[in-house]
């Protein structure tokens, strides 16, 4: 059976999209749509800012250009990588060798994140929801860029 195309992205055994690519598209959508949804915060006026950092428990939010700055930019970055993951979801099979190293480097700035949150005394929810979080959506793009083995000499490697 040979693998053939119908749309960009789409790797095709007879009438089916295999698998992993399939589920890898739909993974990379949902955390960048996720993430997507962070330039919200961008525009959000400053006492919302501080509402919100309360609710979270983290106390009153620190006055100075500084912290608005950082909160919004941060947003934007986030909501920036969101898109671009989107832009990766359309096309798998394009995109391969950068999902695949985007997989590896963001499975280990989750751990550095988990470094950066324990420094900074994070609390243990904020450490699980954002590096540890992070670093299993990079295990989690690797262990999907893998084929399905059932016409691994079919489909472009993606293992190296």
């Amino acid at each position: 059976m040979t693998a053939r195309s119908n749309q960009p992205g789409d790797v095709v055994l007879g009438s089916s999209i295999v698998g992993n690519d399939r589920r890898l598209k739909w993974f990379l959508r949902l955390v960048g749509f996720a993430d997507l949804l962070a330039i919200v915060a961008v525009f959000l006026p400053t006492e919302l800012l501080g509402w919100a950092h309360e609710a979270v428990g983290l106390g009153s939010l620190p006055q100075g250009p500084i912290v608005g700055y950082l909160a919004r930019s941060t947003s934007l970055l986030y909501g920036i990588h969101g898109a671009m993951l989107l832009v990766l979801a359309s096309d798998v099979g394009r995109y391969r060798f950068l999902i695949r190293w985007y997989g590896r480097v963001i499975a280990v700035a989750g751990l550095i994140l988990v470094g950066v949150d324990i420094a900074e005394s994070m609390p243990v929810w904020w450490i699980i929801f954002e590096g540890a979080a992070v670093a299993g959506i990079g295990v989690m793009i690797l262990m999907l860029c893998h084929e399905d083995s059932t016409a691994a000499s079919d489909l472009p490697d993606c293992s190296s």
